[in-house]
């Protein structure tokens, strides 16, 4: 995936070739942030760098006196906009070679220097294992060279000095810890090559940089730091491997323990001891747990055994809104159920005892995903799995409530909040209670409709006309519309009928519109429309809600097979905002019509999907709209993006509607992106010559 920052698009491979799974994280040093500032602090600089030098070197680091240190080409290549592909490269110090692979201890500063960017998907402190390749392009290259660490010693210290200032409170996502652990690992590797003078001016470097509190009166001192830095990160790595079957729970449970004992200043050393305490515990029941044939199981027994199972999966993703919570594996063509499509298709027979799981935080080998990298993804537990296990079978949220001051206002745990929801669904029924819960509002209201409409499609259409009542928003009402698309009948007709009009909000028009066109009714379009001419006097005013309702419109109308609908778009020209009328272009590229896109300002969410172009009218329609939007030269200022070979940044109109027109009809319409202006205008010349 494409990495984007604020001036540039860069493009990265990385090669097989390396033996990712071989890396033996010492100490990985991932994606950890920092708030540092260097200088003359509000708060006092850290004290005994000695002490932190007899901590550190207890942590058994390879001693880089005796080793050569290295400059590695990674075979992992970048690309700089449309430029050409680059090796890119770590340094360390060589601990095994061979004709076959080597071995280096990556323990570097060579990238502080510049905005202090770093990319490389190996950090430092990391003992990692490369396997040789001198073949191919030489971005692909994965060999090393010696360098002369006096030399390189000797330049680290001058960009050190010269940018320490850029050390400053940002956030510093491209490092795995902070500067000052860097420079002081970096520092007593130089100790060890007999470079006192070098080694003692970054460490006074590193211990000049002040460290956050850490909740007491005074700053961390230098050794707490590292502690805090160096076992946060460790502890993440440790988390990660539980994803690995071949690490067994003892030797995991080992590693906590050893965090909990070499970083006791680390907030997440008594949390290291907790975990190596259940990890003891479930390798205890592992050993003593004994597998029967399910068909030889009672229900209860079945439940208990499947709950059992969860510590031992690996799930990726989790759904919402579809029969499972989580996607089944294929294997000659059938459907591979898990323990959690087992729990659910029991349904309320395993209830009480997924409310009992709520309690058990036994590790299971699935690590929550995350879609930002400034956090790690953390291990889920048993009990977080059986939350979302309730969670889909009853449609309802046990997970903390915010208050408006980020307090929890009723502070129930999720178990209680499972426990009242159940004791409702023994008492009053599940249809009642579903009905109760459509008319409450909120995003329980719409799961409770998605429900009714699946067990319980007779009561479906008075739960949906109840939850849209109380629908906080027009994307709400638009959700709760979709629904009716499984439901018959002349009622459901009225309610799609009803939300047409555009009374209820345009994403609510546009969903119904999209069932009664699926269903041949000649009266969508013309709605929607009409939904377009009215909207164009409030994106003159740019706000987000009416730049996400035109996105859902120019959606609707791109993927018409009425030819009215392309000619809606038509007036899309230069009293459009820009953004709108990039819309109406990207719209009909392939997908993914936006890979790796970053943008300032709103911007107007589209979903073409077209697989194939629809030929006749609607076809030509298309491509006179995107012929006539070649003459277009606005740019779209404070877009960054990338779509396969295409790297842009502020592209025109003209520019997107002639890669597209180039996707879309490749025989007739060549088009190759090109960072020159010029070599562009040339090309879209040739293709308005072919129109």
């Amino acid at each position: 995936m494409p990495i984007q920052n604020e001036t540039r698009t860069v493009r990265r491979h990385t090669s097989h070739a390396i033996l990712r799974g071989d890396i033996l994280l010492l100490v990985i040093l991932v994606f950890g942030v920092a708030s540092v500032t260097v200088g003359r602090a509000a708060s006092p600089a850290p004290s005994g760098i000695a002490e932190a030098i007899a901590w550190y070197d207890t942590l058994s680091f390879p001693n880089a006196k005796e080793l050569s240190y290295v400059r590695v080409a990674t075979g992992q290549w970048e690309q700089d906009g449309n430029g050409p592909k680059k090796n890119t490269f770590v340094e360390g110090f060589l601990l095994s070679d061979d004709s076959v692979e080597f071995t280096v201890f990556l323990c570097s500063i060579p990238d502080f220097k510049g905005d202090y960017s770093n990319e490389r998907d190996d950090p430092p402190f990391t003992i990692a294992r490369f396997k040789r390749k001198s073949g191919g392009e030489e971005y692909e290259r994965i060999a090393y060279e010696i360098l002369d660490f006096k030399q390189t010693a000797s330049e680290a210290l001058k960009r050190v000095r010269e940018h320490s200032t850029k050390l400053n409170s940002r956030l510093l996502l491209g490092f795995p810890v902070s500067p000052l652990t860097r420079i002081f690992g970096f520092a007593r590797a130089a100790a060890q090559k007999d470079l006192p003078e070098m080694a003692d001016a970054l460490m006074e470097i590193a211990a000049g940089i002040s460290v956050p509190r850490s909740g007491a009166a005074d700053p961390m001192t230098l050794r707490d730091w590292l502690q805090q830095d160096i076992g946060g990160v460790l502890l993440d790595r440790a988390e990660s491997d539980v994803v690995d079957p071949s690490v067994s729970r003892s030797d995991l449970a080992t590693r906590f323990e050893k965090i909990n004992a070499d970083f006791p200043a680390s907030n997440k050393a008594e949390y290291a001891k907790e975990t190596a305490d259940i990890l003891r515990r479930m390798a205890d029941a592992e050993s003593q747990h004994q597998t029967r044939p399910v068909e030889q199981l009672s229900t209860a027994e079945r439940v208990a055994e499947y709950i059992y199972q969860l510590r031992k999966l690996s799930v990726g993703f989790w759904i919402l809104y579809d029969k499972y919570p989580v996607m089944t594996d294929k294997k000659d063509g059938k459907d591979v159920l898990t323990p959690i499509h087992r729990l659910v298709d029991l349904g309320y027979a395993a209830v009480p005892k997924l409310i009992e799981a709520l309690d058990d935080h036994s590790l299971t080998m699935s690590l929550e995903p995350v879609f930002n990298m400034a956090q790690r993804p953390q291990v889920l537990r048993v009990s977080d799995m059986a939350q979302r296990i309730l969670e889909h079978i009853s449609g309802r949220y046990f997970g903390p409530t915010f208050g408006p001051d980020g307090s929890f206002p009723d502070g129930s745990t999720s178990r209680q909040k499972a426990e009242a929801w159940w004791t409702e669904v023994q008492s009053s029924g599940e249809k009642q209670v579903l009905i109760q819960q459509a008319a409450a509002g909120g995003q329980s209201s719409v799961e409770a409709v998605r429900k009714i409409v699946r067990k319980y499609p007779e009561a479906a259409l008075d739960a949906m006309y109840s939850a849209m009542r109380v629908a906080v928003n027009d994307g709400v009402r638009g959700e709760i519309v979709e629904m009716a698309k499984d439901l018959e009948g002349q009622a459901a007709m009225d309610f799609l009928h009803s939300n047409l009009t555009g009374m209820s909000g345009v994403h609510a028009q546009v969903a119904a519109a999209t069932i009664l066109q699926k269903r041949g009714k000649p009266e969508a379009v013309p709605a929607i429309i009409d939904a377009w001419k009215r909207i164009q006097s409030r994106l003159q005013t740019r706000d987000e809600d009416s730049y996400y309702e035109a996105g859902a419109i120019i959606s609707f109308l791109a993927k018409s097979p009425d030819v009215r609908g392309i000619d809606a778009l038509e007036s899309v020209r230069e009293k459009t905002p820009v953004e709108v009328r990039l819309a109406a272009v990207t719209v009909f590229l392939p997908w993914p019509h936006a890979a790796g896109e970053f943008s300032t300002g709103p911007g107007v969410p589209v979903r073409g999907d077209i697989a194939e172009f629809p030929g006749g009218a609607v076809g030509t329609a298309i491509e006179q709209l995107l012929i006539g939007l070649l003459s277009d030269r606005d740019p779209r200022k404070g877009l960054t993006g990338n779509y396969d070979e295409a790297s842009y940044t502020d592209p025109r109109i003209c520019d997107m509607a002639a890669m597209v027109l180039s996707k879309r009809w490749p025989d007739k319409y060549a088009f190759t992106w090109s960072e020159s202006d010029a070599d562009r205008d040339s090309q879209i010349a040739r293709q308005l010559a072919r129109k």
